[in-house]
């Protein structure tokens, strides 16, 4: 959602955007919604020949474009190869934690580091210059969880929500066995498991063997993240490593209480006890005991959901971070003056 919520920020700020990528939901979406955008197919992929769309990337920014924004590592090389065909400056944003080693090519000036722990981790790792870094906190619309996002009606069966992709590293197993923890201590609710990955024939099998199938649901197709949210009472993230974690500060958005592990960026988000409660890596207990907390207890929940609420539309408004996006793309055209 990084993606689209800049591109209609941008458009709000009154910014002339158009956006090329590989292809996905959020690109057809941005069509739809009548935003500029090109299609180039395979950009995504790991092996990418950028001469193929030569032509019609030359078209795109010729007389029109003065910056290209790379809006994630991942396609860093790509996007600095575009910005080169264009003979442009570019801005790169990084979203997660990097592991491997990082050379940024010349055409890159600028990197948006969407958090201060991914910031630190850059500087501190040795990988990227301090002095080309800033801090642009990835935000959420507002307006569209409070249009999405309704409160539940009281007395219903208490449901803790699961969105991202169902692997390893996103510490599925703990939740499962968390998930037994409480049922085994007589605190029932509904488990939904939105999203798909390679765990999912796991869960399928684990649903059947602890009995619990009928207090597990499962969406690996679904079409608004808004709606899964709006059914969950509880957002839980237990990855054992994370990028960015979106998914928390949209669930705060809309006024839910989280319960996820301190990886990646998440930690800047929360404050632990206050706007949700942050457990220990790799532990069912710990997991299982911050749920049971919240589930017996309503008012704590409410109290939560609506400090989290409020932490959101405070730091991490989307209309905010567009704004300190166009204050790093005018920093780089005027150096370029």
């Amino acid at each position: 959602m990084y993606v689209a919520n800049l591109v209609r920020g941008l458009r709000r700020l009154g910014q002339d955007v158009r956006l090329l990528y590989g292809g996905g939901a959020y690109g057809r979406m941005l069509a739809e919604e009548g935003y500029d955008v090109i299609q180039l197919d395979g950009l995504g992929r790991e092996v990418y020949d950028l001469f193929v769309h030569r032509r019609q990337v030359k078209e795109a920014g010729r007389r029109w474009a003065q910056l290209v924004h790379i809006a994630s590592d991942y396609v860093l090389r790509r996007g600095s190869g575009i910005a080169q065909m264009l003979g442009l400056k570019a801005v790169v944003s990084f979203h997660h934690i990097v592991e491997r080693p990082i050379s940024l090519p010349r055409s890159v000036v600028r990197v948006i580091a969407v958090s201060e722990t991914i910031r630190t981790h850059l500087v501190n790792a040795g990988r990227l210059p301090k002095e080309r870094i800033r801090v642009v906190r990835s935000g959420v619309d507002i307006e569209q969880a409070k249009q999405n996002c309704q409160s539940r009606r009281e007395g219903h069966e208490l449901v803790v929500g699961f969105v991202g992709g169902v692997d390893r590293r996103k510490g599925l197993e703990y939740l499962m066995k968390a998930f037994e923890l409480l049922h085994q201590r007589g605190q029932r609710c509904h488990l939904l498991i939105a999203g798909q990955g390679k765990m999912l024939p796991d869960v399928r099998r684990w649903m059947k063997e602890s009995g619990l199938s009928e207090f597990v649901t499962l969406l690996p197709d679904f079409t608004s993240h808004w709606e899964v949210l709006a059914a969950t009472d509880i957002l839980v993230l237990p990855s054992l490593r994370e990028g960015y974690g979106q998914v928390v500060l949209e669930a705060m958005a809309c006024g839910k209480v989280v319960v996820a592990t301190a990886v990646g960026a998440v930690a800047d988000m929360m404050e632990d006890g206050k706007t949700g409660i942050l457990v220990e890596i790799k532990s069912a207990g710990s997991l299982a005991q911050a749920l049971g907390r919240l589930l017996g207890d309503a008012m704590l929940r409410k109290e939560m959901g609506e400090a989290a609420k409020a932490r959101v539309q405070r730091l991490f408004p989307a209309n905010k971070m567009c704004e300190e996006t166009v204050k790093i793309y005018e920093e780089v055209l005027e150096e370029t003056i």
